[in-house]
């Protein structure tokens, strides 16, 4: 089974044909279609605790209703995966043997959901993923994030790519700003560092510069609160991150992501603020090191100008979305350079030494 990926395209915004996305008004039919044609009887649904408010309970309520079938529901597990919790909630799976896992939530629920179904024995369980924030893209990637011992470690593989994605950008109506400012940096960042990568292909180049330019003024003008087409904006979050999951799929993160884990982790930064911290010095480095041609239709989607370097334009973005260094979480510098995934830091396009690396978890504190 291919992946389906469908976006509800009632808020304002044309699905992209040349991205096979698939235009839907109601997004809980793909999942029911699904149940009925495959003649489903089980399922279990994946979600997070504060993420499961009305509107995405209702979602599964609607995909779910009226069909002759039995639900579960796994959601005894906290913020950023660990192997633990995806092992318990492959006992429920194995225990209760669904034929469709169901996955409402952010980055971390989905994610959870691929490594539950990753770690059942029925490798054929059918996956769809419903996200309710506009970040990680995980509902398009065949990788997931688990971390162990306080470390973060990827598992890829086929069956971690979601069968079926439901964009629907009503389900990130209600996140504030700074959950919105979180999340759609993490999936800006994922675009840039697909683009400036040394794994880059004309395909994720295509995806990577599409994500970018649905995502970075409508973040602007949500973050402003001046905006008078909130829902549409919101759409563009919606289908940029999940673009810019499908070009990392292609290339992989750079060092923004490979020194933001322990700064997850160890120091409490949400995902996205910790890409942010590093950025701005990383950005200037990094932009200076790709072609002259990708340089400049970056900068052109980004509309930075020469009023001032790169950093300083990177920074006060990240400033004015409320991102920068935050002075009560303060960190130990040598724990940020110790568990930089190197991994990770291999696809830079700058070589990613020690001193390098060392002088952007140096720039943190200059965020302010």
């Amino acid at each position: 089974m291919s992946q389906k990926i469908f976006f509800n395209t009632e808020y304002g915004l044309a699905a992209p044909e040349d991205c096979n996305v698939i235009s839907c008004t109601d997004c809980a039919e793909p999942i029911r279609k699904c149940i009925i044609d495959k003649r489903l009887s089980r399922v279990l649904v994946v979600h997070g605790h504060k993420s499961y408010r009305e509107k995405a309970r209702a979602f599964v309520q609607v995909a779910l209703a009226g069909l002759p079938v039995e639900s579960r529901e796994f959601c005894d597990f906290t913020d950023n995966p660990k192997r633990d919790d995806a092992e318990k909630g492959a006992v429920l799976a194995n225990s209760f043997s669904p034929q469709m896992i169901v996955a409402v939530g952010g980055g971390s629920v989905i994610d959870m959901a691929k490594l539950v179904r990753y770690r059942a024995v029925d490798k054929e369980i059918i996956l769809a993923a419903v996200p309710t924030t506009s970040g990680t893209g995980a509902e398009s990637t065949p990788f997931a994030v688990c971390y162990e011992g306080g470390r973060k470690t990827s598992v890829e593989g086929r069956e971690l790519l979601p069968d079926i994605a439901i964009l629907d950008p009503s389900l990130t109506f209600g996140n504030d700003v700074y959950l919105t400012a979180c999340t759609a940096f993490d999936a800006m960042a994922q675009a840039i560092e697909a683009y400036w990568n040394r794994n880059a292909t004309p395909v994720s180049d295509i995806l990577a510069l599409k994500a970018l330019s649905l995502i970075y003024k409508p973040l602007k003008r949500i973050i402003e609160g001046t905006s008078i087409k909130t829902e549409a904006y919101r759409g563009s979050l919606m289908l940029g991150a999940s673009l810019s999951g499908r070009s990392i799929a292609v290339t992989r993160t750079t060092l923004p992501h490979a020194l933001s884990y322990v700064l997850t982790s160890k120091y409490h930064y949400p995902h996205g603020h910790a890409v942010a911290l590093t950025f701005p010095y990383l950005f200037e480095m990094n932009v200076g090191a790709i072609s002259q041609q990708k340089r400049e239709k970056l900068i052109e989607i980004l509309k930075f100008d020469g009023s001032g370097s790169l950093y300083e334009q990177m920074r006060n973005f990240i400033i004015g979305i409320g991102l920068g260094y935050d002075r009560t979480r303060d960190f130990a510098d040598s724990d940020i350079i110790d568990g930089v995934n190197l991994q990770r830091a291999q696809n830079n396009p700058i070589v990613p030494t020690r001193q390098l690396i060392a002088e952007a978890v140096s720039s943190i504190r200059k965020n302010i």
